[in-house]
């Protein structure tokens, strides 16, 4: 009795061994991961916080300011009444003044200048 439970040790292992020696190695299939293009442009409009700036503005600045930047209840955004240069606008923007809110917890710099370089256009 102890032959054979000794001759199946042996035979189990033989079997275990020339599974794991014989096979082919097995290799988890990989998945190309793209990563997005940061230099090329998605949209031909810049963009902030995920949407055209154009539609950013229109979602939260229209309303004080004007679907077309013509004034309402905040001054007119239109070119020729932006007489101050890019940082001034910029610390409005992000600091808020008078009845301005605050967007610095909302946007980036970079997306405040995205913001002022679009008001500086005509509409």
């Amino acid at each position: 009795m102890k032959r054979s439970r000794m001759a199946v040790i042996i035979a189990l292992v033989g079997v275990m061994c020339a599974a794991c020696a014989g096979g082919e190695e097995v290799q988890e299939p990989t998945q190309a991961v793209e990563e997005p293009d940061l230099t090329s442009e998605t949209s031909s409009e810049p963009m902030v916080q995920d949407q055209p700036v154009a539609s950013y503005y229109q979602d939260n600045c229209a309303r004080c300011h004007g679907e077309n930047r013509e004034g309402k209840n905040g001054p007119a955004l239109l070119p020729d009444s932006l007489s101050r240069d890019d940082a001034y606008y910029l610390d409005i923007i992000r600091d808020g003044k008078r009845g301005m809110p605050s967007f610095g917890s909302k946007l980036s710099d970079q997306e405040i200048q995205i913001l002022i370089d679009f008001l500086r256009t005509e509409p």
